[in-house]
């Protein structure tokens, strides 16, 4: 498996290259990678619904319906499995780094 410290330059993974070449920082793409690590509960390299909503819960956030949170998953899942994929989680942080820089 490879580490995600690993350089850009020297790193085989296209997923690693392309988040760092798209502004991201090796050490970012490191914390999003823990962060998605945390969340993804079973492992799997996906989040799915029911972890969503553990993520949400353990954030003080419950009072969001299960269908809203599939339309959620939806917004960001690109490649139509029903889950969040560590590159589709990177989508999400970004648009919300995007909107936040906006209203500051």
């Amino acid at each position: 498996m490879e580490t995600w410290a690993t350089s850009p330059s020297n790193t085989t993974n296209p997923l690693v290259r392309n988040l760092t070449r798209s502004c991201l920082s090796p050490e970012k793409v490191n914390q999003l990678r823990k962060a998605f690590a945390h969340y993804d509960v079973n492992g799997d390299g996906r989040i799915d619904v029911s972890e969503l909503e553990d993520m949400l819960n353990r954030l003080g956030v419950s009072d969001i319906k299960r269908e809203d949170m599939y339309e959620f998953v939806n917004a960001f899942d690109k490649n139509g499995d029903g889950c969040i994929g560590f590159d589709e989680f990177v989508r999400f942080f970004r648009s919300m780094t995007m909107v936040d820089s906006t209203f500051a």
